[in-house]
C-alpha cells in the first residue's frame, strides 16, 4: 500500500530542519503499526520501519522548493504473504500478526502523522522521542556513501538537524545521507 501526504511547513522552519520530515514519518508509521497489533516496531534511520528485524515500510521526502512543501511516501507491505515479498529481509504488517485492513491503516498512519507533524511544526525537539523508536542506535552499522565511501561504527544518537552520529574510528560523524546496514 502507498500512502502520500502533502505538507505545508509553517514559513517559521528553518529549512535545516527539514531534514527531520523523513524521521517523523517513521516515527508516525512505527507508532500506527505498532498499534495496529505488530509486535516489536522501530526506526531504521533514517527512512524505514521493522518489525523485528524485517521492513514493513520504506519512506522518501521530497522537498518542492517553489512551493514551500514536502510530499512524504510511505510504501507499506501489509497483506503479502512469505512468497510475495520483494526480498527474504521484509515483512508485511499480516505476517506479523497485524491488523492490515486498508483503511485502518491509513487512518492509523495519517492520525499518527498529523499528531507528531504538529509536534515537529511546533519546534519541540523530537530527538529523545526518535531515540526511544529507533533501532539503529546502539548497533553497529555501515554508512553507505556510494563514490564517497563507506563508514563503519557504532550509531550513537540523532542531533537537531536529525542527522545520524556514528562513532567511528576517526570520532563522531554526522551524516545526513546514506544507506545503513546494521551489521551483527
Amino acid at each position: 500500500m502507498a500512502i502520500s501526504a502533502l505538507l505545508r511547513p509553517p514559513a517559521s522552519v528553518p529549512a535545516e530542519r527539514w531534514l527531520w520530515l523523513p524521521l517523523v514519518a517513521g516515527m508516525a508509521v512505527s507508532e500506527a503499526v505498532a498499534e495496529l497489533g505488530a509486535g516489536e516496531v522501530a526506526v531504521k534511520w533514517p527512512n524505514d520501519v521493522l518489525i523485528g528485524d524485517r521492513k514493513v515500510c520504506g519512506i522518501l521526502s521530497e522537498r518542492v522548493i517553489d512551493q514551500n512543501a514536502a510530499v512524504i511516501g510511505m510504501g507499506i507491505n501489509t497483506t503479502l504473504s512469505e512468497d510475495q515479498l520483494p526480498v527474504p529481509t521484509a515483512t508485511s504488517l499480516a505476517l506479523a500478526g497485524a491488523r492490515s485492513d486498508a483503511v485502518e491503516v491509513v487512518v492509523a498512519v495519517l492520525g499518527a502523522l498529523g499528531r507528531w507533524y504538529q509536534r515537529w511544526a511546533d519546534g519541540e525537539d523530537l530527538a529523545p522521542a526518535f531515540s526511544q523508536r529507533c533501532g539503529t542506535l546502539g548497533r553497529t552499522v555501515r554508512v553507505e556513501r556510494g563514490p564517497s565511501g563507506d563508514v563503519t561504527g557504532v550509531a550513537e544518537g540523532v542531533d537537531a538537524e536529525g542527522r545520524l552520529l556514528v562513532r567511528t574510528s576517526a570520532g563522531l560523524q554526522a551524516f545526513s545521507a546514506g544507506d545503513v546496514v546494521h551489521l551483527r
